[in-house]
């Protein structure tokens, strides 16, 4: 009898415990919600020399490769920012692996599915078009069809958010 009462008591509490307290809904989603992922910063690490760099992976817009350095192209303070590390594409695709929505286009470029305005093509050649950025970024034709597939798929999840911008 005392350990079906003591169960229901335990119960009790932990059922109280969830309608009294939201931050425990609240904690339960922002650890499996992809949205609070994005907002975290990530260390994108340089070689031994250099300074590594801290940056919100939702507001990188591309990253570019020149040689064993990469130019970082962000949002900060609403304007667009540029930072050199001395890092390679390949390094760097690494370690922003666990981000769907930065996808590598060329070998020479990674580019933020968000800022995807459209895709461009002529003569074979192709480029994707970012949000307020003159620059078009080359797609090769290897990466093509997967490009286009993951701007579908990442227009739909976030056609809220480019509702809100």
């Amino acid at each position: 009898g005392k350990e079906v009462e003591k169960e229901a008591d335990e119960d009790d509490d932990k059922h109280d415990g969830k309608q009294d307290g939201k931050y425990d809904d609240k904690h339960d989603d922002k650890h499996d919600g992809k949205q609070d992922k994005e907002e975290c910063p990530v260390i994108l690490h340089t070689d031994n020399t250099a300074p590594d760099f801290s940056i919100i992976p939702s507001s990188i817009i591309y990253v570019e490769s020149v040689g064993n350095y990469s130019n970082v192209y962000y949002i900060d303070n609403e304007q667009i920012s540029s930072r050199t590390l001395r890092s390679t594409i390949k390094h760097l695709k690494e370690e922003l692996r666990e981000y769907s929505f930065i996808v590598q286009c060329h070998r020479a470029f990674l580019v933020n599915l968000m800022y995807v305005e459209s895709l461009e093509g002529t003569n074979n050649r192709f480029f994707i078009n970012l949000f307020s950025l003159d620059k078009k970024i080359p797609l090769s034709r290897p990466n093509r069809a997967a490009i286009k597939e993951a701007i579908c798929a990442s227009s739909q999840r976030n056609s809220k958010e480019s509702l809100k911008s």
